[in-house]
């Protein structure tokens, strides 16, 4: 097993051998396999250090919808998705990747709510996020295809669950399945 770097270096994860490119950069496969690896043991620096935007969800959300601050709430959304070694092992990278990315937007929409200033709303965050903020990392780390594609949809559409209760419980939205 060949060893390299990640982070600031002070950290090294395994890396597949056949993944080491001649020039003695890394392949897709390891940069995903250290993201994933990252994203389990929840080390901020590890992510940070492959995706240096994932600073700036270093701070508070002041939202009523999450308990943590956004790197946090991240990391619990993975640590929980990956938690049981049986749903583990049937988790793609790509979907850890997209886990990590879904809330990247968040920093370039901040605003305060008009309603109550001290909340903070990060309206479209998830537009913002799959259309100007992710496509410069995915490029970074060399995913394309139908990986990328993945990523971005979920990036995208990680919100619209929230948004149609949301519509549901304002009376904007009905079931037409009812008579």
């Amino acid at each position: 097993m060949i060893l390299g770097p990640i982070g600031s270096g002070r950290r090294m994860l395994p890396m597949a051998p056949a993944d080491v490119h001649a020039s003695g950069g890394i392949g897709v496969a390891a940069r995903l396999q250290q993201l994933r690896f990252a994203a389990i043991r929840g080390d901020r620096e590890a992510i940070k250090g492959l995706i240096p935007e994932f600073v700036a969800l270093d701070r508070s959300h002041n939202s009523p919808f999450h308990l943590y601050n956004m790197d946090q709430h991240t990391l619990v959304l993975i640590t929980t998705l990956l938690a049981d070694a049986s749903v583990n092992a049937r988790v793609s990278d790509a979907l850890v990747v997209a886990a990590i990315l879904h809330d990247i937007g968040k920093p370039n929409t901040a605003k305060p709510s008009p309603k109550d200033a001290t909340v903070t709303q990060y309206i479209k965050h998830d537009v913002v996020g799959a259309d100007e903020v992710a496509p410069p990392i995915l490029d970074r780390l060399e995913i394309s295809g139908q990986e990328r594609d993945q990523i971005i949809a979920i990036i995208r559409f990680h919100m619209r669950p929230v948004d149609l209760l949301g519509q549901l419980a304002n009376g904007q939205l009905q079931d037409k399945t009812i008579s």
